[in-house]
């Protein structure tokens, strides 16, 4: 037990240090933070004035995170201005990613072994896109230590005597589900565990535990999200209650001539609802894109092994075991819930996909075993060693190795290079102009990193009194700006191109400016 445990921990300290490493060097190399970003910390300051506006209509979990994070660096002698938000935000996420690893590294353990589970998190520390998430303001690695503290408790081997524990599973949804509402997921899994325990025969679970861990769970769950759930006054999601009304809108056109149905109902965000399209088409297309994008953040590279160790692990194996049970439980009900977002909003990206991407690393390591397998036992290999377990072993370092190396060239690009002229007009507004002017902007990055009040571009019409700057990003389709407004003109006074020897894809900032009395 102390050798295993003292694997573990050396295991553990690697992954850290790397997840560190690479966190710092993406933090320090972005350029610009995400729009989501921009205004998860444009919500956070608002906290201070306004808590109880702010819970009750955004995800306060990530917010009061990023508001913290910013307390801290202020106590250590940070400004308030918004690079200062913006990296104390960076900071917190990494600091949960760096803790993500910890119960990461056990829920393998617990799915693969230990030695499995630590060659997939190695790959995990390459990965360019979850790797990413770390660097950016962003609420996914926060969610994903909390759910994944969940899950470990939940795969314990002794869960049936230790059925307290699931207090715990209670407190790590609700606090995931503070942070995005996808936590509730783990309360599905809790109920999944006790019916597992109390149909096996060996290390069987009494039914008085099994009620009294379920209420346990639900304890857990209020004490840390009640006050939550009370303040946003919603019994339901709003992403489950859009579903759910585009199902009734599905079912209510069935009656409907054709022309209506196609036209839709209700005003809801889609309105695809001809009669069974969504099983027929948009399921089969929105499994399609979930498995597209957990592929991208494998970087296709270790897509297929995945997808062969996933195989491999499930064929011979008793589906009623409690792990197997637990991550075959986890990959269903995650892609109904992608599928869902998928009816509701027509996408799904790679952020999303991130939790059963995680799930699916852990096969990573028996998928290229068997490649290797395969390819050692090509005969022009014979020659490096007469033992097969000497060439497995070789092939399998190749394969990882080679997978690696592949991750390099999009880990090292610094995040959204291509966006630099966008932190030199904010830098230009930062310099040229006051602090009190507001400037309208198409891309509100650009405002929030000059320091100034952004008012969104609602149109080329659009410029409210209080403006003194508008930034128009143009993307090469022939867009203009109208010169006149009412009785203000625009003059040009600051450009930068997006390309080298395209003139049409360029930042332009317009000063406001009084026309002249004829």
């Amino acid at each position: 037990m102390r050798v295993e445990t003292r694997h573990d921990l050396r295991h553990i300290v690697i992954l850290l240090l790397i997840a560190g490493a690479i966190g710092v060097y993406l933090m320090l190399t972005m350029v610009l933070i995400a729009n989501d970003g921009v205004e998860y910390i444009r919500f956070a300051r608002r906290l201070t004035h306004d808590p109880a506006n702010v819970i009750s209509k955004y995800p306060a979990g990530y917010l009061m995170i990023i508001w913290f994070a910013h307390y801290v660096f202020a106590l250590l002698g940070a400004d308030a201005s918004n690079l200062s938000w913006a990296t104390s935000a960076q900071a917190a996420t990494l600091l949960f990613r760096i803790l993500s690893t910890i119960p990461l590294y056990y829920v393998g353990k617990s799915l693969v072994g230990g030695s499995k589970s630590f060659l997939a998190l190695l790959i995990l520390g390459f990965l360019p896109y979850p790797a990413r998430f770390i660097s950016d303001v962003m609420r996914d690695w926060p969610f994903v230590l909390f759910l994944f503290c969940g899950l470990c408790l939940l795969l314990r081997r002794d869960l049936h005597a230790h059925w307290r524990s699931f207090f715990w599973v209670g407190a790590a949804a609700g606090i995931a589900y503070i942070i995005r509402v996808e936590g509730l997921q783990l309360l599905v899994y809790g109920v999944l565990s006790l019916t597992v325990y109390l149909c096996r025969r060996r290390d069987r679970m009494m039914p008085a535990h099994a009620v009294s861990a379920f209420l346990l769970m639900a304890a857990g769950f209020a004490v840390t999200c009640g006050w939550y759930i009370g303040m946003k006054q919603e019994r339901v999601p709003d992403k489950l209650r859009e579903f759910i009304d585009a199902v009734r809108a599905h079912q209510d056109t069935e009656t409907l001539p054709a022309r209506d149905r196609i036209a839709g109902v209700g005003g809801l965000s889609r309105a695809e609802y001809v009669p069974d399209d969504f099983v027929k088409g948009e399921l089969f297309r929105g499994f399609l894109k979930i498995l597209n994008r957990v592929s991208q953040n494998l970087l296709h590279f270790f897509a297929a092994p995945a997808v062969l160790g996933l195989y491999l692990h499930f064929r011979n194996r008793r589906y009623f075991a409690v792990p197997e049970f637990q991550a075959a439980g986890f990959m269903v009900v995650y892609i109904a819930m992608l599928l869902m977002l998928y009816h509701c909003y027509g996408y799904v990206s790679r952020r999303h996909v991130l939790p059963l991407t995680l799930m699916a690393l852990y096969y990573v390591p028996d998928g290229l075993l068997v490649l290797a397998h395969r390819i050692a036992a090509l005969g022009r290999l014979a020659h490096v060693s007469r033992r097969k377990a000497v060439r497995t072993g070789l092939c399998f370092n190749v394969l990882l190795a080679a997978g690696i190396i592949a991750c390099l060239p999009k880990l090292l690009d610094a995040g959204r290079s291509d966006k630099t002229p966008y932190r030199t007009v904010a830098a230009w507004l930062s310099e040229n102009t006051s602090p009190d002017q507001a400037v309208v902007s198409s891309d509100m990055r650009i405002p929030f990193y000059a320091d100034r009040e952004g008012i969104p571009d609602e149109g080329p019409a659009y410029v409210p009194a209080r403006a003194a700057f508008v930034v128009k990003v143009y993307g090469g389709r022939n867009e203009t700006l109208l010169p006149l407004l009412a009785n203000r003109c625009m003059e040009e006074v600051f450009s930068v191109g997006l390309r080298k020897n395209d003139a049409d894809h360029r930042i332009v900032v317009y000063e406001v400016r009084l026309n002249p009395k004829p």
